[in-house]
């Protein structure tokens, strides 16, 4: 059995790293794959880059105003059509060429709504230096901080028959998205590296991190979630030991040299030295979600 995939991306004014994010779709080994571009007016290349690409696979694009990210994506989740929906922003990447071939194999093996997987960090070069593994689905979780890794995830068509992006939130649309779906669907967990999320100066969640977290906060309590002081005393209990425990295990993997092939990576990037790399697992992460 076939599943049709869509991903949506949307895009402003992201020349310097869009061309990445078209390379890793179009490098994907699963077919069909419709990749839908709802671009917000840019006028800085990324028009051109799109018209170059879309000979080359499905892409299908548009470029006008817009009233922001959340608007862009709902127009792309109105023109979706696939079966499976991919939401990959457009400085992010997927990570592998075989990414969509391995989420389509589980959805079809399980009969999960949504799936995500790992991701790893990647610099404004492409140069992967963290590797995140995720933990398995667990709304508490949720509840207490961002787990899910937005290009890494995965959904079935029909979660967004109902479904859409708040177009009042201006940086932490996707955690509202999740904990939506977290009380009606149904996530698993891919335990490989799904997505490359670019980690770059200007990424909004870093640009304005003050207010990142203050409307993160504003919806945890918006969805009844533990916050304040009590959140922080579970999250030390719960997962501190935990997050140690899956840091040197990354780090014990990248020296084993068990990291996907730099020929299968989809887009052009490269690792950093393997022991740096694995020192990079251990070290606090340099970027909250």
């Amino acid at each position: 059995m076939t599943l049709s995939v869509s991903v949506v991306t949307p895009s402003y004014n992201q020349a310097e790293f869009i061309e990445d994010t078209l390379r890793s779709v179009s490098r994907q080994t699963y077919k069909p794959i419709t990749h839908h571009v709802i671009d917000g007016g840019s006028n800085d290349g990324t028009v051109e880059i799109l018209a170059e690409q879309e000979e080359k696979y499905d892409l299908r694009w548009t470029s006008e105003p817009d009233g922001g990210q959340s608007e862009a994506i709902n127009k792309g989740f109105d023109r979706a059509e696939g079966e499976i929906i991919g939401w990959l922003n457009s400085d992010d990447v997927y990570f592998t060429i075989d990414t969509v071939e391995r989420v389509v194999e589980m959805f079809k093996q399980t009969d999960a709504d949504v799936i995500y997987g790992n991701d790893a960090l990647i610099d404004a070069a492409g140069t992967v230096f963290k590797i995140r593994r995720k933990y398995d689905w667990d709304y508490d979780r949720l509840c207490r901080g961002m787990v899910i890794s937005q290009p890494a995830t995965f959904f079935r068509a029909e979660v967004l028959e109902n479904n859409r992006l708040r177009r009042n939130l201006h940086l932490s649309m996707d955690y509202e998205f999740w904990l939506r779906l977290g009380r009606h669907y149904s996530f698993k967990h891919l335990d490989a590296i799904v997505a490359g999320n670019r980690i770059h100066s200007q990424r909004k969640r870093i640009a304005e991190g003050d207010a990142a977290i203050m409307e993160d906060k504003r919806l945890r309590e918006e969805y009844g979630c533990q916050d304040g002081a009590r959140r922080r005393a579970n999250w030390y209990l719960q997962d501190v030991p935990n997050l140690a425990r899956r840091r040197a295990e990354a780090a014990v993997s990248v020296l084993k040299g068990e990291l996907p092939r730099e020929r299968s990576i989809a887009f052009d990037g490269r690792y950093l030295h393997r022991h740096q790399l694995a020192l990079n697992q251990i070290l606090p992460q340099r970027f909250v979600r």
